[in-house]
């Protein structure tokens, strides 16, 4: 709805909005697949989670109250699933926030390893033969890195993260709060980035054949980024069923400029050298056996606390490496 002439930005958005792929010309997918970051466009986990949000943020504007927006975000989600198609990993993704935004509405104990593992137990309850599929082991697997890794990486840097601890907050001005909210963030966002580059580098060259050492720094900007047309999106199919064109309009025109911009920062980092390369596993094997190792490896370090005399946060990290060494070739 008001992007009648922007036919590239038009079809950029249907992709990234409802996890169609087939939307984008083979350019389009060439572009986002070298620069490791085509997951924008896939419902996943992180997909779902962002609609979430933003369908709990809209309705928080309204000031509907916390269980009821819980449900009725809860059928929204459910119809926007329907709507892409219902493919399994939609539904995996689907169970996957519901746990968790259950558990935290309804006052369980907040656990969300717990929430992940009950929604696996859901949807293989469903369907046995998805535990062999790439999708489910790829979906499961980069958020378990997330929460096993990433999570515990993020809340021990937060804890050196004091500016000005010397001063009361009371006493900070506006820019002093804008600082430390920033670099929460940043601090957020790198070691979330970090933890699923465990997972997402095997599952890379395995499906595509890639190596992209810098699609790190792309996503670290892409992924908070995508979450604004996500929100956009959702807001324009809101108001718009209530009847507000014009509104609608200007939230469909804010996503294009984001995308515009997305699109441009990714030509912008192709241009620079070793951001991807062509790249295999020396033999089949090896992409299953670097994944299942990889998730050994984080929940044995997270049950152990992730102490330093073991390697700590970065065992993972020197594991990876040499795995990339001893089983990878470029081509």
């Amino acid at each position: 709805m008001g992007l009648a002439g922007h036919d590239r930005l038009a079809d950029l958005y249907v992709a990234m909005l409802l996890g169609k792929k087939q939307e984008l010309s083979e350019a389009q997918q060439e572009l986002f697949i070298q620069s490791g970051t085509m997951h924008l466009f896939a419902i996943s986990g992180l997909h779902v989670a962002g609609i979430a949000v933003a369908l709990n943020t809209l309705l928080a504007i309204v000031r509907v109250p916390g269980r009821v927006r819980f449900l009725v975000g809860t059928g929204v989600l459910w119809a926007f699933v329907d709507i892409t198609g219902g493919s399994p990993s939609a539904v995996r993704s689907f169970w996957m926030v519901t746990c968790l935004l259950g558990a935290q509405q309804f006052r369980a104990p907040g656990n969300s390893l717990a929430a992940l593992v009950t929604s696996a137990l859901a949807v293989l309850v469903v369907d046995p033969h998805q535990l062999f599929s790439a999708s489910f082991q790829m979906s499961y697997g980069i958020v378990a890195a997330l929460l096993l890794h990433g999570v515990p990486l993020q809340e021990k840097w937060l804890e050196g993260w004091r500016p000005w601890a010397v001063l009361p907050k009371a006493d900070w001005r506006a820019w002093q709060h804008g600082v430390e909210a920033t670099g929460r963030g940043l601090i957020g966002a790198v070691a979330l980035g970090l933890a699923s580059m465990l997972v997402s580098t095997p599952a890379t060259l395995a499906f595509f054949g890639l190596l992209s050492p810098g699609g790190f720094f792309v996503n670290l900007v892409l992924i908070p980024v995508s979450g604004l047309v996500l929100f956009a999106g959702v807001a324009a199919m809101l108001v718009g069923g209530l009847g507000w064109a014009g509104l609608a309009s200007v939230f469909n025109h804010g996503a294009a400029l984001v995308l515009a911009g997305m699109e441009g920062a990714v030509e912008l980092a192709l241009k620079v050298p070793g951001v991807a390369w062509k790249a295999q596993f020396v033999a089949a094997w090896c992409a299953p056996v670097a994944s299942a190792g990889m998730l050994g490896l984080l929940a044995v370090g997270y049950a152990r606390g992730w102490r330093a005399r073991e390697g700590g946060y970065w065992l993972p990290f020197a594991v990876l490496g040499l795995g990339l060494v001893l089983g990878v070739r470029l081509v």
